[in-house]
């Protein structure tokens, strides 16, 4: 996802695979909105968001690739909280994607070219229930552009461009199928 101004709200598809102009923002054609800090902060399409969908967000205590249920609607928050940094890194808001790295001490070994850094949690999946009813399951890579190993993460490299991948799933599914 390229980097917007930052006064300016990241909101994507996941269902066009594409990020939407900010002038949407109050529509159901988002899933998934990054704001706050390093846009760094996670959450999705609800009138509590100024969008129109059906959305749902969720973070589950599992790796991307161990994740394969749906989890149950009433377990989703709608919009009244975004999920951003967890309480393993500083600054932590309890249960969240990435741990941040305040002064390089936690990930950076004291490197203080290692501070400031958003590590995304590898047992942290995030789970989304689109606009339009579907489920999705995300996980972030990185937050720094073309830089995918954590190693090559400095406080100076730019940010934030996303990396992400995710498994998209019809309404009503059960699980995180992937059909060859």
């Amino acid at each position: 996802m390229n980097q917007l101004p930052n006064n300016l709200l990241y909101i994507f598809s996941l269902e066009s695979k594409q990020g939407i102009n900010p002038d949407y923002k109050q529509t159901a054609r988002w899933d998934l909105s990054f704001d706050d800090i390093y846009r760094s902060f996670l959450n999705c399409n609800t009138p509590l968001r100024g969008g129109t969908g059906k959305g749902g967000i969720l973070i589950v205590k599992q790796k991307f690739e161990d994740v394969t249920d749906v989890p149950a609607d009433n377990l989703f928050r709608t919009g009244e909280k975004s999920y951003g940094t967890d309480d393993s890194g500083a600054f932590g808001e309890g249960l969240g994607w990435y741990l941040y790295d305040f002064g390089g001490t936690i990930k950076g070994g004291s490197d203080p070219r290692k501070a400031h850094i958003c590590y995304p949690i590898e047992g942290h999946t995030i789970i989304v229930r689109t606009a339009k009813g579907n489920y999705a399951k995300v996980r972030i890579q990185s937050i720094y552009k073309d830089l995918l190993d954590p190693k090559d993460w400095y406080k100076d490299s730019p940010t934030p461009y996303f990396t992400f991948q995710y498994v998209l799933v019809k309404a009503g599914s059960k699980t995180f199928e992937i059909k060859k």
